[in-house]
């Protein structure tokens, strides 16, 4: 998959259900990841080994990547090419949010060789905002002209009911 995602868990014992998401497929090792995550997670706030809700968290992992996937797919659709400049951009904020690139790198537990592989998801972050940005104003827009409207009827009643009070008070 071309999705950023956290690297990968390697295991081989056990297999789940590819899944696939509009034609792209989406490899086993990431839904055992993502289940690992969120088995984690679960473990850790309850306090407990959930071995039984397994299948419940693989249900999970997989609607997560799915989501995951689908938005990515939108944001690719609506938003195709992500300037270099702006790449580099965030690239070069991130490092610094993080104080140095050793750090950077150590933090996303990615290797520093594989600049690519970073730059693209770098990419798919740029590309999400803006989507996410032009969604949000699409709504503003559209709540905008629901509440004027909304304005323009209750100016129409207040209208017509300052015109019955005007009559009711002169008869």
């Amino acid at each position: 998959a071309n999705f950023p995602l956290a690297p990968a868990l390697r295991w081989s014992t056990l297999r789940t259900m590819a899944l696939i998401v509009n034609g792209e497929h989406i490899d086993d090792d990431i839904i055992e990841g993502e289940f690992r995550t969120i088995k984690g997670h679960y473990e850790r706030t309850l306090q407990v080994a959930c071995c039984e809700r397994d299948p419940e968290f693989r249900a999970m992992a997989k609607d997560n990547l799915a989501s995951r996937i689908l938005l990515h797919q939108e944001a690719v659709k609506r938003v195709p090419d992500v300037p270099d400049e702006t790449v580099s951009e965030r690239l070069t904020r991130l490092i610094a949010q993080t104080g140095s690139e050793e750090q950077f790198y150590m933090q996303i537990g990615m290797p520093a060789n594989d600049e690519s592989l970073i730059r693209d998801q770098v990419a798919n972050g740029a590309r999400m905002d803006q989507m996410m940005h032009e969604t949000h104003l699409e709504m503003l827009e559209e709540r905008k002209a629901m509440l004027m409207d909304q304005m323009r009827l209750l100016s129409r009643r207040a209208t017509v009911l300052q015109r019955a009070i005007t009559v009711f008070y002169i008869a």
